[in-house]
C-alpha cells in the first residue's frame, strides 16, 4: 500500500512539473511574442507623447522668455509653471513621458501568466496592437486551462501542507462536523494570513500605504484586478504572482474538501454521474442569483451616494485644468495687431485642439460625464465585480466606496460561481445531449470525451462570434474591439479599457456575462478535467502529497479522495474564479 501511495504521489508530481514547465513556457514565449508585438509600439507611444509635450510647451513659447531681461514677466513665469503642470498632467493620465518598461521581455512575461490568473491588472491594460489582441487570445485560450489544472493539482497538496502548519490551532481530529469546524478555522486563519499578512508585505515592497495593500490583495486574490497600484518592483511581481497562485490554489482545496464532508451529495464541484436539473442545486442557485441580483440593487443605491460626487469632482477637476492649461497658453498681447501674427499667439488654437485628446471620453482624464457611478453604472458594476471581470475603466476612488466593493465583492463572489458552477454543469449536460442526439452517426468514430469538449468550445464560439456581433452593432466598434472586448468577457480577464455606453449595450452586457461565464465554466471544467486524466491523475490519489512534502499522519483520514475529476463529460473538476 505504501509503494502504491509512493508511486501516485510521483505520477501526481510528473503532472504538476509537465503542467507548470508547460505554463513556464508559455510565458516565456509570450515574453518574447509581446515584446516584439508590443515594445516597439510603447516606445513610439513615449516618443509621441513626448513630441506632443514639446509641441504643446513650444507652440506657445516666447523665445525672448528665455532672456534675463524677460524672466520676471507675467507670462514668462506663466509659461515655466504650464510646462510643469503639462508634464505632470502627462506623466499622471496615462499618457507618460517616461518609459514604464511594460512591454520589455520581463513585462510580458508576467503579462502571459496575470493573463492565465484571468487577474488582469487594469492598469496596466493590455496590447494595443491588432497582432498583441490577436496573441492575447491565443495565449488566453492555452494559459487558463494549464493554470487551472496546475491549481486543481497543487490544491491538496498545499491545504495538507496547511494542516500540517497550523495543526495545533485545529485540533484533534473527531466526526464529520467537527473536521468541518476544523476546516472553517484553518479558513479563517489562512484568510486573516494571506490577505492582512501579505498586504503588509505589499506596503513593504511597494511603498504603498497598507489600506491601499489590503484593497489590492482583494483585488488580487479574487482576481477581480480592478484599483490604481500594480507593483512596479521585479520582487513585487514575483510576489503577486505567487500570492495569487497560492490563494487560489488553497481556495480550491478547502472548497473540495468541504464538498467531500456532504457525504455523497451532488455539487457543482462533486456531482454525480448524472445531472438532477429538478433537484435541490438547481434551486439554491436561483436562490443565489435572486440575492446577487438584490445585492447589484443595493449597490446601485449605496455606491452613487459614495462615489458619484467624487466623479463628478474628477470631470471638473478636468474641465478645470484644460481650461487651466489653455488660459496659461495665451497671451493678451496677442490681440494686438503687431503681435498677433508672430507664432506663439497664432499656435494658440493648434495647442487647444491638440490638448483636448488627452481629455477624450475614453481618456482617463475625460471632461465628459461617462455615468460610470449612477445607479445603473453601480449597479453594473457590482455584476461585474461579483463576475471578477472588473473593466479596467470602472473603480472606485474613495475610502468608503473601496470599503464598500470589498464588503460587497466578499458576498457576490463566491455567490455568483456557486450559480455559474450550478448552471454551467446543467448546461453541459444539455448541449451534450444535444450533440449525442444530432451528430451520433457523423461522430460515431470519436470518443465521449473528444464529443463533449468540442460540443462545448463550439457553444463558446458561437455566444462569442454573436456577443462580436451585437456589441458591433450596438456600440458601433469595430470589429477587432467587439471581439477583443468579448473575450476579456467570457474569461473573466477585463483588461480592456472601453466599456458600452448605450443603454442597450449595458443591458447586454450584463445578460452576456451571465450566459457567457456560464458556458465558459462548463468548458474550463471539461477541459481541465480531461487534461488531468491526459497527465494520468486519479480520484484515489488527489489527496496524496509527494513524498517530500508528506509528513506524520496529522489529517491523513480527513483528506479522503473527492470525486472531483471524472473522465464522465458530467463530472465538473474544480473551481475556477
Amino acid at each position: 500500500e505504501a509503494f502504491g501511495q509512493l508511486t501516485e504521489s510521483k505520477s501526481r508530481l510528473q503532472a504538476f512539473t509537465t503542467v507548470a514547465f508547460a505554463l513556464l513556457a508559455l510565458a516565456f514565449v509570450g515574453g518574447f511574442a509581446f515584446s516584439w508585438l508590443e515594445r516597439e509600439s510603447e516606445l513610439h507611444r513615449y516618443e509621441l507623447n513626448r513630441a506632443i509635450y514639446d509641441s504643446l510647451a513650444g507652440s506657445t513659447d516666447f523665445e525672448y522668455c528665455h532672456h534675463p531681461a524677460f524672466k520676471d514677466v507675467g507670462y514668462c513665469k506663466r509659461h515655466e509653471k504650464l510646462e510643469w503642470q503639462l508634464r505632470l498632467f502627462l506623466d499622471n493620465s496615462g499618457n507618460s513621458l517616461t518609459d514604464r518598461e511594460q512591454w520589455t521581455f520581463i513585462g510580458s512575461f508576467f503579462f502571459v501568466l496575470n493573463l492565465a490568473s484571468t487577474v488582469g491588472y487594469a492598469t496596466q491594460g493590455g496590447p494595443a496592437t491588432t497582432g498583441g489582441k490577436f496573441f492575447a487570445v491565443i495565449f488566453g485560450i492555452i494559459g487558463i486551462p494549464l493554470f487551472g489544472c496546475s491549481l486543481l493539482i497543487a490544491s491538496s497538496w498545499l491545504l495538507h501542507g496547511a494542516k500540517v502548519a497550523f495543526g495545533r490551532l485545529l485540533g484533534p481530529l473527531g466526526g464529520p462536523e467537527f473536521h468541518r469546524m476544523q476546516l472553517l478555522r484553518l479558513a479563517a486563519i489562512l484568510g486573516v494570513l494571506l490577505w492582512f499578512g501579505t498586504a503588509l508585505l505589499f506596503s513593504l515592497l511597494e511603498g504603498w500605504s497598507y489600506a491601499r495593500s489590503v484593497f489590492f490583495c482583494f483585488m488580487t486574490f479574487s482576481t477581480v484586478g480592478i484599483g490604481a497600484d500594480v507593483p512596479d518592483t521585479i520582487v513585487g511581481r514575483i510576489a503577486a504572482v505567487a500570492y495569487v497562485y497560492l490563494t487560489l490554489s488553497l481556495s480550491l482545496g478547502l472548497i473540495r474538501s468541504f464538498n467531500r464532508r456532504r457525504h455523497g451529495e451532488q455539487s457543482p464541484l462533486n456531482p454525480g454521474p448524472e445531472v438532477n436539473t429538478h433537484g435541490r442545486e438547481p434551486k439554491v442557485a436561483l436562490a443565489c442569483f435572486v440575492f446577487v441580483v438584490f445585492l447589484c440593487v443595493c449597490g446601485g443605491l449605496i455606491l452613487p451616494s459614495l462615489e458619484r460626487h467624487s466623479e463628478l469632482h474628477r470631470y471638473e477637476r478636468a474641465r478645470n485644468i484644460y481650461e487651466g492649461l489653455t488660459e496659461m497658453a495665451e497671451f493678451k498681447g496677442c490681440d494686438d495687431k503687431f503681435i498677433k501674427g508672430m507664432d506663439f499667439c497664432k499656435n494658440v488654437p493648434v495647442f487647444k485642439q491638440r490638448l483636448h485628446r488627452y481629455f477624450g471620453p475614453n481618456s482617463p482624464n475625460s471632461m465628459v460625464d461617462r455615468r460610470h457611478w449612477t445607479g445603473l453604472g453601480s449597479a453594473s458594476f457590482v455584476f461585474s465585480l461579483a463576475s471578477t471581470i472588473g473593466y479596467g475603466s470602472q473603480t472606485p476612488h474613495t475610502r468608503e466606496g473601496q470599503v464598500a466593493t470589498v464588503l460587497l465583492g466578499m458576498l457576490v463572489v463566491p455567490l455568483f460561481w456557486y450559480c455559474m458552477l450550478v448552471w454551467g454543469a446543467s448546461f453541459r449536460w444539455y448541449v451534450h445531449s444535444f450533440v449525442e442526439k444530432a451528430w451520433t452517426r457523423r461522430w460515431f468514430s470519436w470518443s465521449e470525451t473528444r464529443r463533449s469538449v468540442l460540443s462545448l468550445v463550439g457553444a463558446v464560439a458561437v455566444l462569442w462570434f454573436l456577443g462580436s456581433i451585437t456589441f458591433f452593432w450596438l456600440e458601433g466598434w469595430d470589429p477587432a474591439t467587439a471581439v477583443y472586448f468579448c473575450f476579456v468577457t467570457l474569461t473573466a480577464v477585463g483588461l480592456d479599457n472601453v466599456l458600452p455606453q448605450t443603454l442597450l449595450g449595458r443591458l447586454f452586457m450584463l445578460l452576456y456575462i451571465a450566459v457567457g461565464l456560464t458556458s465558459v465554466a462548463s468548458l474550463l471544467e471539461e477541459c481541465i478535467s480531461t487534461l488531468a486524466n491526459k497527465l494520468g491523475m486519479s480520484d484515489e490519489d488527489d489527496h496524496t502529497p509527494p513524498a517530500s512534502v508528506r509528513s506524520a499522519p496529522l489529517v491523513a483520514s480527513s483528506v479522503a479522495a473527492p470525486a472531483a475529476v471524472s473522465a464522465t463529460p458530467q463530472a465538473a473538476a474544480a473551481s475556477l474564479p
